[in-house]
């Protein structure tokens, strides 16, 4: 099918959307317009670097769009976010998510690949395929393609460690997360998906609703073999991956989140029964060690909350808006302290400064 018949499609499915019926998105993708009569909101408290388009990176067969954050102070050795926004967003929108503010503290740097509507009328990340073709599922074609050259551009351009890539989305940039880390483990360390959906869920169209809500339930075997089928040749160490999910999301179920701990625990060689729980910013928290002890799946339930990437401005975390929900948890930091990227600080960024402390001795007599 041509672009022209994808972008008429888009639109066509865009309008039945807007009009009030829930369903998937130009042939394959999420469904996260605004209801009827709202707008989209955008974020206008960003970093203090340089954002930028790139219009060079190689070859591209995705067609997509790279934009990047480079930090006023970038470190030697610096990290690298791959932020992926969800449907109806863009990279300038999803800038509010809350990685820009931790980049000029920690000196690391985001890219932001960005889809366009002559692939999907939503600008959703075409996760399940395109029109039945599953060319962006498979390593080194489509999409994953398109966005590991940008990886590797941001590579030639910056001193950036290959050791500290890691990859972040929302929606269907959540699932494209869970189908960078299965097809590409040997460049991404870690991954964090926010009401995303496993790799490999379905490459039929008939299918790619339910893969949304209700969710299509496997037992973690099944997941993880998919996920190893995408790279047979990989001998390494799978990504460590960050799970997140409102507990009242009606877009995207939350037993895809469940459905995701079976998927990457299981590649880990872990069982889905967690080691550790605990209440963190009031919310649950869990954890997925592997046989060594290590923690290779978090999982961190919003409960209450809906379909979002999770933001806390009063904290300097990201700027609510459209899909970006303050919730009092900044999901940018904790998943950024999971993979290590910034020394296990889980606070948002703000004053470190160390307080002046005068001390005065008590005077003869006193106590």
């Amino acid at each position: 099918m041509n672009r022209w018949k994808r972008w008429v499609g888009g639109l066509a499915m865009a309008a039945t959307l807007v009009a009030g019926l829930a369903g998937c998105a130009a042939q394959d993708e999420e469904v996260s317009a605004p209801p009827p009569g709202s707008t989209l909101t955008f974020p206008q408290s960003l970093g203090a670097g340089t954002f930028e388009e790139v219009r060079s990176f190689g070859d591209n067969p995705g067609a997509l769009k790279m934009f990047r954050y480079s930090p006023p102070n970038p470190v030697a050795g610096a990290g690298l976010v791959v932020a992926m926004h969800p449907c109806t967003l863009n990279a300038t929108t999803y800038r509010g998510a809350g990685f820009e503010e931790l980049a000029d503290e920690f000196g690391f740097y985001v890219m932001y690949p960005e889809q366009q509507s002559a692939n999907n009328g939503l600008q959703c990340f075409n996760w399940a395929g395109e029109y039945g073709d599953p060319t962006n599922l498979r390593r080194g074609e489509g999409e994953n393609l398109s966005i590991v050259n940008m990886v590797r551009q941001m590579e030639a351009d910056f001193d950036i460690d290959p050791e500290k890539i890691f990859a972040f989305g929302h929606s269907g940039g959540g699932a494209e997360v869970a189908l960078m880390l299965a097809t590409w483990p040997d460049v991404f360390r870690g991954g964090a998906t926010l009401a995303g959906i496993a790799y490999d869920c379905t490459r039929n169209f008939g299918q790619v609703s339910n893969c949304l809500n209700p969710g299509r339930p496997r037992d973690a075997g099944t997941w993880g073999d998919l996920v190893r089928a995408a790279y047979p040749e990989f001998q390494g160490t799978y990504p460590k991956m960050s799970v997140w999910h409102g507990s009242a999301d009606s877009v995207v179920a939350p037993v895809n989140a469940t459905e995701l701990i079976k998927q990457w625990t299981d590649v880990h060689g872990a069982d889905q029964v967690a080691d550790a729980e605990e209440l963190v910013d009031g919310y649950p928290r869990r954890e997925y060690h592997n046989a060594r002890g290590e923690v290779v799946v978090e999982e961190f339930t919003i409960t209450g909350a809906g379909h979002g990437t999770f933001v806390d401005p009063d904290k300097g975390c990201g700027t609510a808006g459209s899909y970006l929900l303050d919730e009092d948890i900044c999901a940018a930091a904790h998943i950024a302290a999971f993979w290590g990227l910034t020394g296990n600080v889980v606070d948002p960024p703000g004053d470190r400064t160390a307080p002046v402390v005068q001390v005065t001795a008590p005077t003869e007599g006193q106590t």
